[in-house]
């Protein structure tokens, strides 16, 4: 008997033979597809996160800009050279048609960031950037179905410096020229509560209050800073003190009215500052005696101080606060700060080498080696104290006069050190010893002559003393202002722009403090 294995039932798989190639091949096409689709996501997504990293920092740079722009053209100017567009994204393989939307940069004046402390600035009266860029991208797969490119866009906005920002702290010490020079008119400067031109010294008073608005006596966190002992708050963040040239006595000065004769030290590396010429604050009617530059002079009128504010949201600054009075942030009448008082000529570089002992001595300066300390020199330059007399006499106005207001002469003027030459570049030796000791220096020309510097031999000029004594880079650390009036001045080069000492002095607490990015519905 023989079996017949074979089915007679045709075999259900001869029959599907064929079916499988068909199903792979429309997998294939899903699979190729789907690769393609991710491919073209992919390209989109780097180029939109290249375009979105390229807004974010044209915004976070016009930021940093505001506080010391005069115009919004200004800041777009700055915008436009961290933008995608000038960051040669064009020549990317798949962006084409990089630019800024438009009606962009704008420029608004937010509320919720005016609230915390960060102003409205005067030359563009915003307080934030916001910036949108858009950009073409090629597709590939996409193409094969008609879609050859796709527009991408990204909008970043940023605050001026200051409000949520974490402050980095900082000993900043402010020299001040109040030298005859100092009571000029200065016709391209208005001072608030000042009718008809200011001073030079009102316009300097006017720069150093809006240091103290922008800089933060404390954390942004603490709703107050607290109890203010010893002119500081219980934990300081911006300390803030301030010295003058010329020097003056101390509340003890002789009866004669003259400084005890000074016997140590030098002219050009005084011994470190003794104490505070305390009625420059407080206006008893009892004014300074101002001391000769050989008289071991006090420069110092008010020491490192974190009381200017009552916190960092706060818009007003502290009626109560020395150094505050002492640059006429009360607007007071009667007791309008320090003044043009003169009576010697200038002679900065034992200011500036004050100012050097002062920050590096852990006596005065408790904070010398943990934190950042800062010098900002404002003066014309122009050191002229060709002096003849190792005991200059002093001049104080009369009992009752504001503060230093209108000096009158009680005595012989002498106008400086006895027999001292190269001023100017004693001052940049003072400031090339300040500059090693880790100190930062910020000058600030103001009013600069065309010539000066007349003890100097190799001869220099005010403007380039200003420069040399600026830290490095000059072009971010050195300024030079016009003065308006009777003495004119010229702008000194390689000097940052800046018109005014307010828009200055704003740039300065911008670069101590930092833009940065915000939500884009902040309000």
């Amino acid at each position: 008997m023989s079996f017949n294995n074979e089915s007679n039932v045709p075999g259900v798989r001869d029959r599907q033979r064929g079916q499988v190639l068909v199903l792979v091949a429309v997998c294939f096409i899903g699979l190729i597809s789907m690769v393609a689709l991710i491919i073209d996501l992919g390209t989109l997504y780097a180029a939109y996160t290249q375009l979105n990293v390229a807004t974010q920092a044209a915004a976070i740079a016009g930021g940093q800009a505001l506080p010391s722009a005069t115009s919004t053209g200004a800041v777009t100017t700055v915008v436009d050279k961290y933008s995608a567009v000038a960051g040669g994204y064009n020549t990317h393989p798949y962006l084409t048609n990089v630019q800024m939307v438009s009606g962009y940069p704008k420029y608004p004046c937010l509320t919720t960031l005016a609230n915390d402390g960060v102003e409205c600035l005067s030359g563009t009266g915003a307080n934030a950037v916001i910036v949108t860029e858009q950009a073409t991208v090629s597709t590939f797969f996409a193409n094969l179905f008609g879609v050859k490119s796709v527009t991408i866009s990204a909008t970043a906005a940023a605050s001026a410096p200051g409000g949520f920002s974490t402050y980095k702290p900082y000993n900043v010490m402010v020299i001040l020229d109040t030298t005859a020079s100092m009571a000029d008119p200065d016709n391209e400067c208005t001072v608030s509560g000042v009718s008809g031109t200011p001073s030079a010294e009102q316009c300097a008073q006017a720069g150093i209050q809006s240091l103290l608005h922008n800089l933060g006596p404390c954390s942004w966190t603490l709703s107050s800073c607290g109890t203010i002992t010893n002119d500081n708050v219980p934990y300081p963040l911006d300390q803030v003190g301030l010295m003058v040239f010329p020097g003056l006595c101390s509340q003890t000065a002789g009866s004669n009215g003259k400084c005890p004769l000074y016997s140590g030290g030098s002219t050009t590396n005084p011994t470190a500052p003794g104490p505070t010429a305390i009625d420059d604050t407080t206006c008893t009617g009892v004014n300074p005696v101002i001391a000769g530059y050989n008289d071991n002079p006090i420069y110092l009128v008010y020491p490192l101080a974190s009381d200017y504010r009552s916190s960092d949201a706060a818009k007003t600054l502290n009626t109560s606060s020395g150094i505050v009075i002492a640059v006429n942030g009360n607007g007071s009448k009667t007791c309008p700060g320090v003044g043009d008082k003169g009576g010697v000529g200038t002679f900065y570089a034992g200011a500036i080498t004050a100012a050097t002992n002062y920050l590096t001595s852990t006596t005065t300066n408790p904070r010398a080696n943990t934190v950042p300390n800062i010098m900002i020199l404002v003066s014309d330059g122009d050191a002229t104290s060709t002096g003849s007399s190792s005991n200059s006499a002093s001049q104080q106005p009369p009992n009752g006069d504001d503060m230093w207001g209108t000096a009158g002469s009680n005595g012989t003027v002498y106008t400086g050190p006895s027999g001292v030459t190269n001023d100017c570049g004693l001052a940049v030796e003072a400031a090339t010893t300040a500059k090693k000791a880790g100190i930062l220096i910020y000058s600030v020309s103001y009013g600069s002559e065309t010539s000066g510097c007349d003890t100097d031999s190799p001869k220099t000029t005010p403007c380039a003393t200003m420069s040399a004594i600026a830290s490095t880079p000059v072009t971010t650390y050195f300024f030079s202002v016009p003065k308006g009036g009777t003495s004119g001045g010229t702008v000194c080069s390689p000097a940052r722009s800046d018109s005014t000492l307010n828009t200055v002095f704003q740039a300065i607490a911008g670069d101590l403090t930092v833009a940065h990015l915000i939500p884009l519905n902040t309000t």
